[in-house]
């Protein structure tokens, strides 16, 4: 199988600005909306200074909050949590629009950096990819690690059932001075990486 070095799978990919920070939450219980909701949280403006630097940037985003129904201006209008509440918005719509890559960044640094891998099958690459664009905004941020986990794991007991099950016993096995099937497995992987 063709293996493809992990570092390559992040060329091409549009992380918007704020796609980075999502990162930090690759591998948690956290839904995908909950997470983009943090990252917004944390990267909307608190200083006054900052808040009229995103106005003068960005001043279309305080009409477009009021049209999402996200700021009512009728009630005890305050500049500042306007312009909060359309920096906060204009961060989750960012991250939204680019979702799939950003899925797939932090993908690819959970397996080179919490697996330590770093290459990869090309098979396992194309899953990745249509698990990322596939992915939902309910479904948790650890989905596709648990995903990446259970399908390595697949591939690395690949042939152990059929080579336990081919002994009448265990005492006729390649293996038998091993003390728990788990010993068993984990030299049955060796030989098979050593091939």
């Amino acid at each position: 199988m063709k293996k493809i070095y992990t570092i390559d799978l992040l060329d091409n990919l549009d992380l918007g600005d704020y796609g980075d920070d999502l990162n930090d939450y690759r591998d948690t219980d956290h839904y995908i909306c909950d997470a983009i909701s943090y990252v917004a949280d944390n990267a909307t403006s608190i200083h006054y200074s900052d808040i009229l630097d995103f106005i003068r940037r960005d001043p279309e985003a305080l009409a477009d909050v009021i049209d999402e129904g996200l700021y009512d201006p009728s009630k005890n209008y305050d500049i500042w949590k306007h312009a909060q509440a359309a920096e906060y918005m204009t961060i989750e719509r960012d991250i939204h629009e680019n979702i799939a890559d950003i899925l797939m960044m932090c993908a690819v640094h959970f397996i080179r950096y919490d697996l330590n891998l770093e290459e990869i099958d090309e098979e396992l690459a194309e899953i990745v990819r249509e698990w990322c664009d596939e992915a939902d905004h309910n479904d948790r941020m650890n989905e596709i690690p648990d995903q990446i986990r259970e399908w390595l794991d697949e591939r690395e007991n690949e042939g152990f059932e059929e080579f336990c099950g081919s002994c009448d016993s265990c005492d006729n096995c390649k293996y038998r001075d091993c003390k728990s099937l788990d010993e068993c497995k984990a030299k049955f992987k060796e030989d098979k990486t050593n091939e």
